[in-house]
């Protein structure tokens, strides 16, 4: 995560977003699980598999739990094919050197560094508590 987030910072967005788009399902899914929600699903076969991005922010505590905004810039940017859909695009392979700059990349980055940075403030301020 740090690699990412100081790649942003030399605007190498390329490399960034790589690195990045693995890690928003991650912490998607350690919020939820925080919160209680379970991240994961059992096939036919009884082998338990983490679900991917787009089913853990179409869960039904999702809002509630992440928000309305974030929830919707986190389909938009990263799962949702009428926007970037960056996690599906990375992870397939799919995302060129141009669209790896892009402004949707760019975007995402800072996102993130955001979502980071607001829970070092939140971490900080529960400790004072």
């Amino acid at each position: 995560m740090a690699s990412a987030l100081w790649s942003g910072f030399e605007h190498d967005f390329g490399n960034g977003i790589h690195l990045l788009a693995p890690q928003v399902e991650h912490i998607v899914r350690m919020i939820l699980k925080g919160e209680g929600v379970h991240t994961s699903n059992i096939d036919r076969d009884g082998i338990e598999n983490e679900n991917g991005l787009t089913t853990l922010l179409n869960n039904e505590r999702a809002e509630e739990i992440l928000g309305e905004d974030l929830l919707f810039e986190l389909k938009a940017v990263f799962t949702e094919s009428v926007g970037p859909n960056l996690r599906n695009e990375v992870a397939h392979g799919l995302l060129s050197d141009r669209s790896s700059s892009s402004v949707a990349s760019v975007y995402s980055w800072w996102m993130i560094l955001r979502l980071v940075v607001r829970s070092l403030y939140e971490t900080e301020k529960d400790n004072k508590d």
